[in-house]
């Protein structure tokens, strides 16, 4: 197994599992967390970036300086949200970090990707609210119709939810 993982390595970023170890070392001991998630996104290894940054509960700026902006810029957030399903399917762990990086999306008038981020979430009541920033942003008819639509249909989604949710029985009856 230990030549499997030297080879892979080796082949992902050029430089053999001992050299690689020595660098995670170093970095651990000298630099940051933000510098050790880039070091393993610089060799391929996104997938160990992301679980690292949850179990080790890294700050959220780490999560929207260094692996979501890495993962977008090769058009790749789809594979970030796959192994956040994959480690973490209740999205309980992840969800500090989705809820950071939806608030920078916010912010930063991204409101296609905060879109398709509170899908993911399965956060209705927010998407809707989006869809009507993404009307208030459209600059043709049939833009603003689609815009409303889905915003309405979210907005029904996260009533008949909160419905569900009242008319559940009380656990502690």
């Amino acid at each position: 197994a230990e030549v499997d993982l030297a080879a892979r390595v080796r082949l992902e970023s050029g430089i053999d599992a001992l050299a690689f170890n020595e660098c995670v070392y170093y970095i651990r001991r000298y630099g940051s967390p933000g510098q050790l998630v880039a070091l393993y996104l610089r060799h391929g290894r996104g997938e160990e970036a992301a679980l690292m940054v949850l179990s080790e509960k890294m700050p959220t700026d780490v999560w929207n300086s260094v692996l979501v902006p890495h993962f977008a810029a090769r058009g790749q957030l789809g594979a970030l949200k796959d192994t956040l399903v994959k480690m973490d399917p209740g999205l309980r762990m992840s969800w500090p970090y989705l809820k950071s990086a939806c608030m920078k999306l916010d912010e930063r008038k991204a409101y296609e990707l905060l879109y398709d981020m509170l899908i993911f979430m399965e956060d209705n009541g927010r998407a809707a609210i989006v869809c009507i920033k993404l009307y208030l942003q459209a600059t043709t008819n049939g833009v603003r119709v689609a815009a409303l639509r889905r915003a309405e249909s979210h907005f029904d989604t996260a009533i008949a939810e909160q419905d569900e949710q009242e008319d559940a029985p009380d656990d502690f009856a």
